[in-house]
């Protein structure tokens, strides 16, 4: 175990129906089918470690990306030059 800092374990819990709808959107769906992917889908396969959080499908990509680098944060020392910069919030163009 060579890593020294937190580990932060995130599943994504989306059900199969929201899963191939999903993958239909990407370019992968062209090499991979629905019925492919359905052979492969577990439910709820987590990984079963401590601290592992589910994220729900509910969740929009910017609330995901929100949670994960909040979890991933916590009890983490700030740097000084981070102290020292204003927040920006939502995107940069």
């Amino acid at each position: 175990d060579g890593h020294a800092g937190p580990s932060h374990v995130f599943y994504l819990d989306v059900g199969l129906d929201e899963t191939l709808r999903r993958h239909a959107g990407r370019s992968l769906a062209r090499e991979v089918s629905g019925e492919q992917l359905r052979s492969w889908y577990r439910p709820r396969d987590l990984l079963g470690m401590r601290g592992e959080r589910v994220l729900g499908e509910s969740l929009d990509q910017d609330d995901m990306v929100r949670e994960i680098l909040a979890e991933s944060a916590r009890g983490m020392p700030v740097p000084a030059a981070a102290r020292r910069q204003p927040r920006v919030w939502g995107r940069l163009s």
